[in-house]
Order: C-alpha cells, then structure tokens, then sequence
C-alpha cells in the first residue's frame, strides 16, 4: 500500500507534556518518513502545564475555550483516515465523544501510560464513580486498537473488550542520549527526575538518605522539583528543562524511582529508570508495576521494598566498579527494548494495520 495515510493526533498536551512528546509527539518525523501524514492538535498548550506546576490557578474560561477548540476540531475529523488519541478526548467529561466517532464510521486508536481509570473508578465521590467509572473502558472497547506501556494497563483493555491490544513502552530517542563514562564524583551522587506533581515520591525518602549519608557521603539532586529539603545531607534542586535535562542527568551516579504501592503507581510506565539507563546508570526502584519488568536484579540494578533495602542498595552502589558494570548492562537493556529506534517501525505497522481493517 503506496497511498497517504492521514493521521489526526489528539494528545492531552504539547511538548511540555511529558506523556504527549514520549508517547507521540517524538514518532512524528518517522511516521512522516514512513508515508504517514500527521496533524497535531493538543487540547491544552504549554501555558497550561506552566501554570499547573507552579500552583496557579487556572481559570474555567480557559479550559472551556479549549475544549471548544478540540470539538471544532472533531468536527474536521472526516477529512482524515485514522484518529490518534492520548487517553481520552474530554477529561471529566461523562459524555462519551469517543462512541459517537465509532457511530460515524470515523476509527481511532487510544494510547494510555497511566491508569487514569482509577481517577473515576476510585474517586472520593459517589456521583464521580457513577458516571464516569465506565468511560475509560467504553473508549477502549470501542477503539481500532489500543496501546499500552505496561501489563496492568493491557489488562485493563482486555477486561474492557477492546478489539486489539498491544504493548508499546514509553521509549528514547538514542541520537538524543549518548552513552557516558562513569561520573567522576567522589560522593554518591544520587538522582531524580519528575515534576512538583510527583515529588512527593523523593521526599518520602529522606529518613533513608540520612541514614545512609551516617555510612557514606551522599549528595541527592532533585530535577524538576520544587519543595525538597534537608538539613541532614546534600541535596541540588535542578528546574527541568527538555534543553537540559540530559546535562542534568549525565553526572549523577544513581537514578532512583521510588513509588507508592496503590493502583495508580501500577499503571505507571517506568520512564524515568529508562532516561537512567540510556546514560549508563545503574538503578533502584520500588518493585512495583512496570519497574518490575525493567529492572533486572543485580544486572542493571536493584528492586526495593523496603527502607533497608534502600539503604543497602545505596552502600552497594558507592563501589564505582559495581556501577560501571550495572551501567552498561542498563544502556544496553535500552538499546535493545526501549528505544525509539527500535520501537518506530512498530508503532508505523499499528497504524497502517487500523487503517486497513
């Protein structure tokens, strides 16, 4: 098959979004060249994610005026082959836009890298679970194909009727991250990458690092945080940026995912450990989910569950030998499985098979 496919991308937001620019907005340039044809069309901008994660308010005015903006939109979706949607198209929204595409005859694909299921299924309030609990699986019933980073996500499609399932791993761009030598710190350098949103998760660990700084000198740097603090050991607090997150995490040592173990972390892809990874760093995570899957135990890194298995896993890792070794064990891993050089043809094939079928 010669002909153009047109293809309407739907994410939630643009290139600030990390969920949006891993999950699709990196594919684009190799769709293109793949005889696949995109058009963009994020239902918040940039300003939006600005203003979520420094705590300011955003107005109902602006939220409506984008969601008139993507139904305009919707209402083009004829003139193109297939839909690509991020999760939904109207969060919060009870009714289910997505059935009345299958009804026009319009077929879409749905991606998901988070259980947001769980923020209705699970929601505080009665009148929330009751009319929206059903949605995420109705989307997914009614999709040409859905696409997940994890297991517990595909068997959620599975369990909700959808047609076609398959796994697609949040994934790098290797020409991005090049493979570095073992940082040359003399302390344990630690470090984590995310967002104010989901600090919370580091911040949880500081009775650990203290602990650990009485055994071995350790410094923590926080990319993309806001509110980490201790008086107990030493700590950098970097403010992300796409430009420069790679310089940011080319230095430390050890990369470190920790997670609650509720549902919601189950639906969680993992990114993070795979940035780790690519820039040859050994890693330690929560055992839990897709951490699960990623790291291999003693081969690129370590699974914890416990504070002294943190701690013991850090007081191994300040061997600077056991690091090289895990390290290059985990840029491999990448380079086999979670690379966008590897993934691009498998994510063409999705396409060009929904548009046939």
């Amino acid at each position: 098959m010669n002909e153009e496919i047109k293809v309407l991308v739907l994410t939630k937001y643009d290139k600030k979004g990390a969920s949006s620019r891993l999950r699709s907005i990196q594919y684009f340039d190799g769709l293109e060249a793949n005889g696949i044809s995109i058009e963009h069309s994020p239902l918040f901008d940039d300003i939006y994610l600005e203003n979520l994660y420094s705590d300011k308010k955003i107005s109902k005015a602006y939220v409506f005026k984008r969601y008139f903006k993507r139904m305009i939109k919707l209402f083009s979706s004829k003139g193109y082959d297939l839909l690509w949607i991020e999760k939904e198209l109207f969060p919060w929204i009870p009714f289910n836009v997505e059935g009345l595409l299958k009804v026009l005859g319009i077929k879409y694909i749905v991606d998901y890298d988070d259980a947001i299921f769980h923020n209705y299924d699970q929601h505080r309030l009665s009148v929330v679970r009751f009319l929206l609990s059903c949605k995420i699986p109705n989307v997914m019933k009614n999709a040409a194909l859905v696409t997940v980073c994890n297991s517990y996500l595909k068997q959620k499609a599975i369990d909700s009727g959808a047609k076609r399932v398959e796994l697609m791993p949040t994934v790098v761009d290797l020409d991005r991250y090049k493979a570095v030598s073992e940082a040359d710190n003399d302390i344990l350098t630690i470090g984590w990458i995310g967002t104010p949103k989901t600090e919370k998760y580091i911040m949880e660990l500081c009775d650990v690092f203290e602990k650990v700084s009485q055994t071995i000198d350790i410094k923590v740097v926080v990319i993309g945080g806001r509110n980490f603090h201790s008086d107990k050991f030493s700590y950098e607090i970097l403010p992300w940026s796409e430009e420069r997150e790679i310089e940011y995490l080319q230095p430390i040592d050890v990369g470190i995912m920790p997670l609650s173990d509720t549902n919601w972390e189950k639906g969680k892809c993992g990114y993070k450990l795979i940035q780790y990874m690519v820039c040859g760093k050994p890693v330690v995570a929560s055992a839990i989910g897709m951490n699960c899957e990623i790291v291999e135990e003693n081969k690129n890194g370590y699974l914890v569950s416990t504070s002294q298995e943190w701690i013991d896993s850090f007081i191994k890792l300040s061997d600077s030998k056991l690091r090289v070794e895990l390290g290059k064990k985990a840029r491999k891993d990448v380079e086999e499985k979670y690379s966008l050089q590897n993934t691009l043809a498998k994510r063409v094939k999705f396409i060009k098979d929904s548009f046939e079928r």
